[in-house]
């Protein structure tokens, strides 16, 4: 089973994968989170600006790729799945388009292989994710592009979308810039970039609700309602490995202002 978060960026997408995996574990399940990135969290005097880390990014990220081109012919599908969401919706910098391609080549291939396993793996960022970021990147793009590429995506057994409020969303963007090595700030989307993303997966849920896919809208904002949204999705987890059908739900989960303003 492929479960998928998206949401913008600084919305707890990786925080509540962990979390999710952890308790399925705990429960009997076999769950895995799949990262989109690993952050260096080790401090180096010698690069004290992360650049060689950065660097190393870099070649890992061309490394991989060229071994995934080197697959051929399975290659061949994951680079076409690729080629095909970056052109329906090409981000206007070209750096973002090589990155974005890269990123999306090798999420092929680690899609591929959750296919064909028989544990629960979670995405902290799917293909929907992806085509919300190729559409923030883009500028342009209107409910017929993001409609064409959703359709061209390889489809998850359930997308989770993380709802959280924009000032804590924000808060979290500049506390993680923060902490990020100068070489990579460089190469990352600005604050206000990614707060314009809100809109856009306003779009993209709007979309998929419309469609037949299992869409589940959460927003844990505190211990309480992390429980709370962790609890409801291992039950329509359970419910759909015991057969029970097609799951499609939406939920909101929300705790009140004054627990809120403390978060």
């Amino acid at each position: 089973m492929i479960i998928e978060l998206f949401g913008p960026p600084g919305s707890g997408k990786t925080t509540f994968a962990h979390a999710l995996a952890s308790h399925l574990r705990e429960s009997g399940y076999k769950a895995n989170v799949m990262l989109s990135y690993q952050p260096n969290k080790q401090s180096n005097r010698f690069d004290r600006y992360g650049i060689l880390y950065f660097a190393y990014r870099i070649w890992a990220a061309f490394m991989h790729t060229t071994y995934t081109i080197a697959k051929s012919p399975i290659a061949q599908k994951e680079i076409s799945i690729s080629g095909c969401l970056v052109k329906t919706m090409p981000p206007s910098r070209i750096i973002w388009r090589i990155r974005l391609w890269q990123y999306i080549v090798n999420l092929s291939r680690y899609w591929d292989a959750a296919q064909k396993s028989e544990d629960i793996v979670i995405f902290d960022q799917g293909f929907v994710q992806a085509i919300g970021t190729l559409a923030i990147f883009n500028g342009a793009a209107n409910d017929a592009l993001l409609s064409k590429a959703l359709d061209l995506a390889p489809e998850a057994d359930f997308a989770i979308r993380l709802l959280a409020p924009r000032d804590v969303v924000e808060t979290r963007l500049r506390e993680r810039m923060r902490h990020e090595p100068k070489a990579e700030r460089l190469f990352e989307a600005k604050i206000s970039t990614n707060l314009n993303s809100f809109l856009i997966f306003d779009d993209v849920n709007r979309i998929l609700s419309g469609t037949d896919r299992n869409i589940l809208s959460i927003q844990p904002t505190d211990q309480a309602s992390m429980k709370s949204c962790i609890a409801f999705v291992e039950s329509i987890i359970t419910d759909r490995l015991r057969g029970a059908g097609d799951m499609h739900a939406t939920v909101r989960m929300q705790v009140s202002d004054e627990i809120r303003a403390e978060v």
